[in-house]
């Protein structure tokens, strides 16, 4: 029953990958259908809602795969962008700190956190976020960017403006606009 359900669960990436979403989708419930704890099956149906903007039968795949399969920092990355997507801030924090628990370097859940918090008017909380990120990839130019934009509406002008410039050092577009942006306020 497993290679069958294997088979169909293939057939179904493959379906995917060719953006044949309708065959996709009937692979991926044909192996739910076989192999009812087919986390991946679970995930990529996750995945194909998510793909489709039906976050509610996103959230839901999501949550019988972490049924299955609670290590899953994928999963609960997915779910936390669905929940993110509904506007449930709550729901998409509570996920994210889920996916850094399994996986502590988890960049996209780190800046996606990090995005929330500014949503959220919590500036030091979304900074410690890209401090995160900062660390764990250093040549992150969004990263750097996103530092200075905190910083600057934390009115820290001088720890901006070195953001800022590293953002600027690894190719981010608009950093050298912000750069001269500040010197022209520190300059008043």
């Amino acid at each position: 029953m497993g290679d069958k359900a294997d088979n169909f669960y293939n057939k179904g990436v493959a379906a995917f990958k060719q953006n044949d979403f309708n065959e996709a989708l009937t692979c991926y419930k044909k192996t739910i259908s076989l192999n009812p704890n087919h986390s991946k099956a679970w995930r990529n149906l996750g995945f194909l809602f998510e793909k489709q903007k039906k976050f509610d039968k996103a959230i839901n795949a999501y949550h019988e795969a972490l049924k299955i399969d609670l290590s899953s920092d994928a999963v609960c990355f997915n779910l936390a962008n669905s929940y993110l997507n509904k506007n449930n801030l709550e729901q998409a924090v509570e996920y994210y700190f889920k996916a850094i628990e399994i996986r502590p370097t988890y960049v996209k859940a780190w800046i996606n956190l990090g995005m929330i918090y500014v949503k959220q008017g919590k500036l030091k909380e979304a900074l410690e976020c890209n401090k995160k990120v900062n660390v764990l990839e250093p040549n992150f130019a969004m990263a750097w960017f996103n530092s200075g934009l905190i910083h600057e509406q934390l009115d820290k002008r001088e720890e901006a403006l070195k953001c800022y410039s590293k953002a600027a050092e690894l190719g981010h577009e608009r950093a050298a606009r912000k750069i001269k942006d500040i010197k022209i306020e520190i300059d008043k």
